[in-house]
């Protein structure tokens, strides 16, 4: 039976937003706070506190506020509350089985109340040696069906780039996503049926060129793993590109400093819109462009519209 709106807004917002979207929190007296997931912050100024039966935050670097609702809807752009809640009831049901560690006070206090809290943490690394023993053949199906590259999608799956995480009975094509020190960060998980999708650990962005990173002159920008993969399917798979896990520019200014032209490859809806102008006010010296979406949501879409088009391989 699908939750209530009651029962998600009593669920722990800590917890979720830790869960889905990557978060670490610090205790701060009766709230939990940690740096704002919708924009650049130095200092932690994003604020959870639970306030009578519900879950409430603050993010006081831009003004956001509001329930777990008002978050889901403002960072996955979706358009009402009838979305917005379809959206949180397909997370909630399929959230990993383990909780996250959150950073102790100075009290040493780590414990939450809530109906989805846990003080069990879990270890990515042990989770993706888990997912590397299962079939990924599942997950090579499901990309194929995006219509991303063959050989592509062959050496991600060889490399371990890709496995195939398999929870509650449904299937998760799950990326390893590493730093350019190659050091896992972090696990993007499809649902390989349906739209569901979350990630395990913190959230950073994904790239197959970090060290191409440093001398190119073109890098492009995509929102999620998969429109990522369909511009290098499109486009060569030679060209460097990062995929941001969201439509925040989660990384410093330094990483794309040796790069004379930024393509956006950004969702263009109002989301990737936002996005775009945060680019353009990072970097005023270099060229913006956008990349041809050919009035389609984003690469995917655009890349799956070709291939419906030829009736086979774009």
């Amino acid at each position: 039976m699908d939750l209530s709106v009651e029962e998600i807004k009593q669920a722990d917002l800590v917890d979720f937003l830790s869960r889905h979207y990557g978060l670490r929190f610090l205790r701060r007296g009766a709230a939990f706070a940690c740096r704002s997931p919708f924009g650049p912050d130095l200092t932690p100024s994003f604020f959870v506190r639970r306030v009578g039966r519900h879950w409430l935050f603050k993010d006081f670097s831009g003004g956001a506020a509001g329930t777990i609702f008002d978050f889901v809807r403002m960072k996955e752009n979706l358009g009402g509350f009838a979305e917005t809640l379809a959206f949180i009831r397909k997370l909630l049901p399929g959230q990993p089985c383990h909780g996250v560690r959150r950073n102790a006070d100075h009290d040493g206090r780590n414990r939450l109340a809530g109906r989805f809290a846990t003080t069990r943490p879990y270890d990515i690394q042990a989770l993706y040696e888990r997912f590397r023993r299962e079939d990924p053949g599942v997950c090579r199906r499901y990309l194929l069906h995006r219509a991303l590259d063959r050989v592509l999608v062959d050496d991600l799956i060889r490399s371990g780039t890709v496995v195939h995480n398999p929870y509650r009975g449904r299937s998760y094509c799950c990326f390893a996503v590493r730093d350019r020190a190659g050091i896992l960060r972090c696990l993007d998980n499809h649902a390989v049926e349906g739209k569901g999708k979350f990630v395990l650990g913190s959230r950073i962005p994904f790239s197959l060129e970090w060290k191409e990173l440093d001398h190119a002159r073109l890098v492009f920008l995509a929102e999620g793993i998969i429109d990522y993969l369909s511009v290098k399917t499109l486009d060569g798979t030679l060209m460097a590109g990062l995929a941001l896990l969201g439509n925040q520019l989660c990384f410093g200014r330094a990483l794309l400093a040796h790069a004379e032209v930024l393509l956006s490859a950004l969702d263009g809806d109002r989301g990737g819109q936002c996005a775009l102008r945060q680019l353009e006010q990072r970097y005023p010296d270099k060229q913006i462009r956008v990349y041809d979406l050919a009035r389609h949501k984003d690469p995917n879409e655009l890349l799956m519209a070709l291939r419906a088009r030829t009736n086979g391989p774009v």
